[in-house]
């Protein structure tokens, strides 16, 4: 598909002339995009059913896996049932069989609709479908229309003895005659999602306000509620699948509060009455299968396995499509990192070519937040925020991962910001955290602050910024100890999303609009002429290179060379139809490049494209190309000249990649006395003017730190 994909914009752009096939967006190789919706076992073989990739074989327990896709023209796999020796699979398209474990897939009698559950029940195949059951005698290529229960959605099924159990969006129904006829089973108004039985018991997992479970001990003919699988009051919670293992009782689940979305795995010793969590918290979680002892979960960031009575869970997604929805970017070296909803953390070396992921040591997959904090290290620590499994800690460059949230106490994390050697944290409702000590401990700083959603932080010499979500903008002079509200030219209770430096101007992308602060957040204005947030407002990411600031939008991405006076259009290339939902929710600049991390628009799941795109800044930024021509190789801090100086000298340094780069003057204490450049830079030869006329004749130091780069040298002002 990606290979169609770049096919299909080649042949655009040849249609559009020789000056538009690289003057536009294109997709990096990724990270491309799936998530697991069924798992099925097959003996000792397990079978994958993803949304919009197929369907996916593993022969050795989850530690590799093969697309078995041969037949099969549908992608979004609704079912996957094993019946003696076939496997069925119900998908978008209809309903197909394999007998050889998925490797050959072949279509049965019903196609060109929805099928979301299958069954065998006697000699009878029944078939849920969007339009309602069908039934097929034995066989599968004559099929029948036999109820559609009232306009009811039939998406599971179960087979108890001689009793067929469907459950709809209206409830539970029953037959006792393989299908032909059925009747409602005492239980109605409530959404079925899946069965799974055990001895006499058999348990129906729903789906709504507080999804419950509810359990039959008569085959089905009545029904009691009996437990909720999880202890966290959610307002919408999915009860996805069902699994029995001996005396537990598994429930993988989902939930939704306040635009995001949740879940785990839980389990109950006493047939569905009480529940503890098992693992996997804070993960979509959609799919249960067993095999032997080993229990898989399939979720939306990949499959993965406890063979410890669920104490533990094990990634094992190697050769299965990974979600790709980008929420976050970061830039550290040559490397680009990026941060997905819900598919965990993914590294390209080749400028975007490849993607790797990097998962080992995270426990959660949602990777909201990036931020690097050098402290003298090589390579410099990178800190990546999840939301709900706190902060994690990478100390060489994304191999490893490991949990630093003592004191954390909102592990839901929206951002992270850096301020000298402090690393901060936002939180969806716990407000800001500071950690001294690189994660290893964290309090809370919150002072002022009247509202504890932080969505973005932004650093303007010594001061601190903090965006909110409804609660406007807070300034901090002290390191996060106290904060003011700065929202003067918007409302209060506006939504921050985003903030940009650029010299002493201070950018805040706030409802779906850019505004400028020039004096530290005191005042602001409006900046966003030309600028469109599309159907998706929002000004999710801003980024700045010398004097151009890019605004990443629901609509697209834009430019400004004049501070926000006026903006360019330069989404073109990047994918615009209302199905591709193309909002960009990251950007940032590595090398000659601009790069922008999509949520929809080539992530969105059985779509085509990519998840993160590029294009040169030779295209957008005049003079780009021409001081490109020459790079340097190695970054490098030349000694100031004239040294001795009065009461000005000029520093040079090198730049061979664009990064964010900071200058800075100290004196012998080590007291910041000058920051001289804090910005994003393109790469090559940098000059900077130091004056010294307010300072005292002595021996002063400069720091650069360009990236994963950092020198210190002397300089002498004589008076």
């Amino acid at each position: 598909m990606k290979n169609l994909t770049r096919f299909l914009i080649l042949v655009f752009s040849f249609c559009m002339g020789t000056r538009s096939l690289s003057a536009q967006w294109t997709p990096t190789g990724g990270p491309e995009g799936a998530n697991i919706n069924r798992l099925a076992a097959s003996g000792t073989n397990l079978i994958a059913g993803t949304w919009g990739q197929g369907i996916y074989l593993s022969t050795d327990y989850g530690t590799s896996w093969t697309a078995v896709h041969s037949g099969l023209s549908g992608i979004d796999v609704f079912a996957l049932v094993v019946s003696d020796k076939s496997v069925y699979a119900g998908t978008e398209t209809g309903l197909y069989v394999s007998t050889d474990n998925g490797t050959n897939w072949v279509a049965t009698g019903l196609t060109g609709t929805d099928v979301f559950d299958f069954a065998v029940s006697g000699k009878n195949h029944v078939a849920a479908t969007g339009s309602g059951v069908y039934l097929s005698s034995g066989g599968d290529t004559n099929w029948t229309k036999v109820t559609d229960f009232s306009g009811h959605n039939v998406s599971a099924f179960a087979v108890s003895g001689t009793n067929l159990l469907a459950g709809s969006n209206g409830g539970i129904y029953i037959s006792t005659d393989n299908g032909m006829d059925w009747t409602a089973a005492g239980v109605s108004g409530i959404s079925v999602s899946c069965f799974a039985a055990s001895g006499t018991n058999i348990f129906a997992g729903t789906v709504g306000v507080n999804g419950m479970v509810y359990r039959s001990t008569d085959g089905g003919l009545s029904w009691s509620q009996i437990g909720l699988p999880t202890t966290v009051p959610v307002p919408y919670l999915y009860v996805n699948a069902l699994a029995v293992s001996g005396t537990r009782l598994f429930a993988a689940t989902g939930n939704y509060s306040s635009g995001t979305y949740g879940g785990g795995v839980y389990v109950s010793t006493d047939s569905g009455v009480s529940w503890t969590a098992a693992g996997l918290t804070g993960t979509y979680a959609n799919a249960l299968a067993l095999v032997g002892t080993n229990l898989f979960a399939g979720t939306w960031s990949g499959v993965f396995l406890s063979t410890n009575n669920e104490t533990s869970w094990t990634a094992v997604s190697s050769g299965l499509p990974r979600y790709s929805g980008v929420f976050t970017l970061a830039a550290l070296g040559t490397n680009l990192f990026a941060g997905t909803d819900g598919g965990g953390a993914f590294l390209s070396a080749n400028n975007g070519a490849s993607w790797t992921a990097i998962d080992s040591g995270l426990t959660n997959f949602r990777i909201d937040a990036f931020a690097v904090l050098s402290n003298g290290s090589r390579p410099p620590n990178l800190f990546a925020g999840t939301y709900g499994g706190g902060v994690f800690l990478s100390t060489n460059s994304g191999t490893s991962w490991t949990p630093v949230n003592s004191g954390l106490t909102d592990t839901r994390v929206n951002a992270l910001g850096v301020l000298g050697t402090n690393l901060f944290a936002g939180t969806y409702a716990g407000g800001v955290f500071l950690s001294t000590n690189n994660g290893a401990n964290w309090r809370v700083v919150d002072s002022g602050l009247t509202n504890k959603d932080i969505r973005c932080f932004a650093v303007l010499g010594t001061n601190l910024f903090a965006g909110t979500y409804a609660g406007g903008a807070f300034i901090s002079t002290d390191n996060g100890t106290s904060w003011s509200a700065v929202n003067s030219g918007f409302l209060p209770q506006s939504d921050v999303e985003s903030f940009a430096v650029l010299g002493t101007n201070l950018f805040a992308g706030v409802n779906g609009a850019v505004y400028r602060s020039t004096n530290n957040g005191t005042s602001w204005v409006a900046a966003n002429s030309g600028v469109s947030s599309g159907s998706n407002p929002g000004v999710w990411s801003l980024a700045v290179m010398d004097t151009n600031l890019f605004a990443a939008t629901g609509a697209g991405v834009f430019l400004s060379t004049d501070k926000g006076t006026s903006w360019t259009d330069i989404r073109s290339g990047l994918p615009t139809t209302p199905s591709t939902n193309n909002s960009i929710r990251s950007l940032v600049i590595l090398g000659t490049n601009l790069f922008a991390g999509t949520y929809g628009g080539g992530a969105e799941l059985g779509t085509e494209g990519s998840g993160v795109w590029q294009r040169p800044l030779s295209e957008m930024i005049t003079g780009v190309q021409e001081q490109q021509k020459n790079l340097p190789t190695n970054f490098l801090l030349q000694q100031n000249y004239p040294n001795p100086f009065n009461p000005s000298t000029v520093i040079n340094y090198l730049l061979p990649m664009s990064c964010h780069v900071t200058l800075k003057v100290f004196d012998v204490l080590g007291r910041e006395v000058e920051s001289l450049v804090n910005e994003n830079q393109i790469a090559g030869i940098h000059s900077v003017i130091f004056n010294a006329a307010t300072l005292s004749s002595g021996i002063y130091l400069y720091r650069l730190q360009a990236g994963a780069y950092h020198d210190t040298k002397k300089l002498e002002l004589l008076k």
